[in-house]
C-alpha cells in the first residue's frame, strides 16, 4: 500500500454517493515530506508520465472552474442545484445513460466547422439537462453529485484548449472536437484517462491530432485520405462506443499502423529527396572547383612564352574534365586519383610546349607514352566518345611532332610555327578562361547578382535560424494555405526545401523569401510538436491551476 491517503478518498466518494454528508471535502491532509508519499507520488510521475492529473488536482480544478463560472455569472445548467443540496442527486449510471443518447444524436451530425461545432457542443449540453430532467433555472429539480460536476467542468476546459490548439488545422478541430461526448464518458468511467499516458484513449486521442498536425487541404476527403482515416476512427468511436473502453485500444491500433505506414513511407521519400538534393549541390561543388584547376592550368601558360592548342584545350574542357570530376567525387581533394588526374591535367599542358634542348626533347619522347596510356585510360573510363577520342588523338600527335621540333602546332593549317611568330596574346587566353567558365555554368541562385540585401532583422535571423525538422504553415501566392516540414537547406545558397506529410517536395523558399513571409504575417512556425496534444492541453490546464489561488474547502 503505498499510501493509505487513497482509502479515505473512496470512503468519501461513497459517502457523497449516498447523499450522506454530501458536503465533506474529499481531500486527506497529507505530509509531503512523508516518505510512502514520495514514493507515491514518484510511482504514479513514472506511470503517468509528464503531463498527468490526480483525483486530487481534478477535484482542485473543477471547484476552481465553478467558483469562477460563479464569479462570472455564467453557471451552467448542472451547477445550478449547489445551493440546494436536499435535492435528489443523479446517479452517475444515469448521467452515462443520457450521454449514450446525446453521443447517437452526435453520429449523425456532422460540423461543418469550427464555429458550427462550438454552437453544436452548446446546444448538446442544454440537451444533455433536458434529458436529465433537472428542471428550470427558478425550479430545479436534481443535482449531479459534485465529482461528476467537476468532470463536465474539467472536461470542457479541456476542449477549450484542444479547439483553440495553434497547431492543429480548423477542419482537423472539427473532427477531433466531435470526440468530446465520448471522452467525458470515459473520464467519468475511468479517471485514469488524465494520470495515465498510456490509456487508450488518450493515445488514440493524441494519434488522431498526430495524424492532424501534418494535413493540408487538398480538397480530398476520401475514406482512403488522411481526413478520411481520421474521420473514420472518430465515427466508429461515435458508433461503438458504449461502456467498454476496449474499442479506443482496437480503433488506436488500426489507426496507429495506418499511421506508422505512412509515416515510413515518408521517411523514405524524404531520405530520397535529401539524398538528391545533397548529390546536386555536391556535383556542383565538384564542378566548379574542376573548372577552377582547370582555369588555373589555362591562366599559368601565359602568352607568348607558353600557349595552349585548341586540341589540348577541348581535351580538357570537353573530356578530362569529367576525370577529374569522377575522382573528385570519389575521393575527394586528398584522393589519389585527383592528385593523378590533375598531375595529367598538367603534364599534357606542358607536353606540348617546343622542346628547344635535346634533354627536353628527350624528356618528352620518354613522356608521351605513359602520357597517353593515361588520357585513353581516364577516357574510357567515363565512356567518352571513342571516335572523337580518336581525331583529338590525332590531333595532339602534331602538336607532339611540333614541339619536338621546337615548335607549335598552326591551327589553322597544321603546320609547325615557329615560338614568336604565332604567339597567342594575353586577351586570347583571357577569352578562352571565360569560355571554361561557361561550359561549367553555376545554378543561376549561386552565380546570379543580386541586388544587395536589407539589413538583417528578427524576421531574417529566424529564418536562417530555422533547422530541418521543424515544421511551418503559410500561404502561398495563390491563397492556398501549406504545411510542410523543413527537409533540406542548402549550405550554399541557404535555400529551404520543405516537404508534405508525404516526403514529397512541397516548395523550396529562399531565406529573404521566407523572411518577407514570416515579416507579413504570412507564415509562422509550428511550434512545441513533438510534445502529444493531451499533453499539451493538460499542461496548459496546469498552468491555469498555479496561476490561481487555490480554493478553500468546504464543510
Amino acid at each position: 500500500m503505498a499510501y493509505v491517503g487513497g482509502i479515505y478518498d473512496e470512503l468519501n466518494d461513497i459517502l457523497v454517493e449516498n447523499d450522506i454528508l454530501p458536503r465533506i471535502s474529499q481531500r486527506v491532509r497529507r505530509n509531503p515530506v512523508a516518505p510512502s508519499v514520495r514514493h507515491a507520488n514518484s510511482k504514479q510521475r513514472g506511470e503517468a508520465g509528464d503531463a498527468g492529473f490526480d483525483p486530487e488536482m481534478l477535484n482542485m480544478l473543477g471547484q476552481m472552474l465553478s467558483e469562477r463560472r460563479r464569479a462570472e455569472d455564467r453557471i451552467p445548467w448542472y451547477a445550478r442545484a449547489d445551493s440546494t443540496p436536499q435535492l435528489p442527486q443523479i446517479p452517475t449510471s444515469e448521467l452515462l445513460g443520457a450521454l449514450d443518447e446525446i453521443q447517437r444524436y452526435t453520429l449523425n451530425t456532422v460540423p461543418p466547422d469550427l464555429a458550427s461545432l462550438r454552437e453544436l457542443q452548446d446546444e448538446l449540453m442544454q440537451s444533455l439537462g433536458r434529458e436529465l430532467d433537472v428542471g428550470s433555472p427558478e425550479r430545479p429539480m436534481k443535482r449531479l453529485g459534485e465529482g461528476d460536476r467537476s468532470m463536465l467542468d474539467v472536461m470542457e476546459l479541456l476542449f477549450d484548449f484542444i479547439l483553440g490548439d495553434e497547431n492543429l488545422p480548423e477542419p482537423m478541430k472539427a473532427l477531433l472536437g466531435r470526440l468530446q461526448i465520448p471522452l467525458l464518458k470515459v473520464g467519468l468511467r475511468d479517471r485514469r484517462f488524465f494520470s495515465d499516458a498510456r490509456h487508450p484513449a488518450r493515445r488514440l486521442l493524441n494519434n488522431l491530432a498526430r495524424a492532424g498536425l501534418a494535413w493540408t487541404d487538398d480538397g480530398d476527403r476520401s475514406v482512403t485520405s488522411p481526413y478520411g482515416r481520421i474521420e473514420s476512427a472518430v465515427l466508429r468511436i461515435l458508433s461503438d462506443f458504449d461502456d467498454d473502453i476496449g474499442i479506443f485500444e482496437q480503433v488506436n491500433e488500426e489507426f496507429e499502423g495506418w499511421l506508422e505506414r505512412e509515416q515510413k513511407h515518408a521517411r523514405i521519400a524524404e531520405q530520397r529527396l535529401t539524398q538528391a538534393r545533397e548529390g546536386q549541390e555536391q556535383l556542383h561543388q565538384a564542378r566548379v572547383r574542376v573548372a577552377q584547376e582547370i582555369r588555373r592550368l589555362l591562366d599559368d601558360c601565359a602568352p607568348p612564352e607558353c600557349r595552349v592548342p585548341e586540341v589540348v584545350e577541348r581535351l580538357l574542357t570537353e573530356g578530362w574534365r569529367d576525370v577529374m570530376l569522377l575522382a573528385l567525387l570519389r575521393e575527394g581533394e586528398d584522393g589519389e586519383q585527383w592528385r593523378q588526374a590533375v598531375e595529367l591535367a598538367g603534364r599534357l599542358v606542358w607536353s606540348v610546349q617546343p622542346k628547344h634542348e635535346p634533354t627536353e626533347r628527350q624528356r618528352l619522347l620518354k613522356a608521351i607514352p605513359e602520357l597517353l596510356s593515361g588520357l585513353r585510360e581516364g577516357l574510357n573510363n567515363i565512356s567518352f566518345d571513342p571516335h572523337k577520342a580518336g581525331r583529338l588523338f590525332k590531333a595532339l600527335q602534331a602538336c607532339h611532332i611540333a614541339a619536338l621540333r621546337g615548335n607549335w602546332i598552326s591551327e589553322e593549317a597544321g603546320k609547325p610555327v615557329a615560338p614568336p611568330e604565332d604567339a597567342r596574346k594575353t586577351t586570347a587566353s583571357n577569352e578562352r578562361s571565360g569560355d571554361l567558365v561557361q561550359t561549367e555554368p553555376a545554378p543561376q541562385d549561386v552565380m546570379a547578382e543580386e541586388p544587395p540585401s536589407p539589413p538583417p532583422d528578427e524576421f531574417l535571423r529566424m529564418a536562417q535560424a530555422l533547422m530541418p525538422g521543424v515544421w511551418l504553415e503559410w500561404t502561398d501566392e495563390s491563397g492556398r494555405e501549406l504545411r510542410g516540414k523543413l527537409s533540406w537547406r542548402s549550405q550554399l545558397t541557404g535555400n529551404c526545401v520543405f516537404v508534405d506529410r508525404r516526403g514529397m517536395k512541397l516548395a523550396e523558399l529562399g531565406c529573404e523569401e521566407l523572411a518577407a513571409m514570416l515579416r507579413e504575417g504570412r507564415a509562422r512556425k509550428l511550434e512545441d510538436l513533438n510534445t502529444p496534444l493531451m499533453d499539451r492541453a493538460l499542461n496548459a490546464m496546469l498552468e491555469v491551476l498555479k496561476r490561481t489561488e487555490p480554493v478553500p474547502p468546504t464543510h
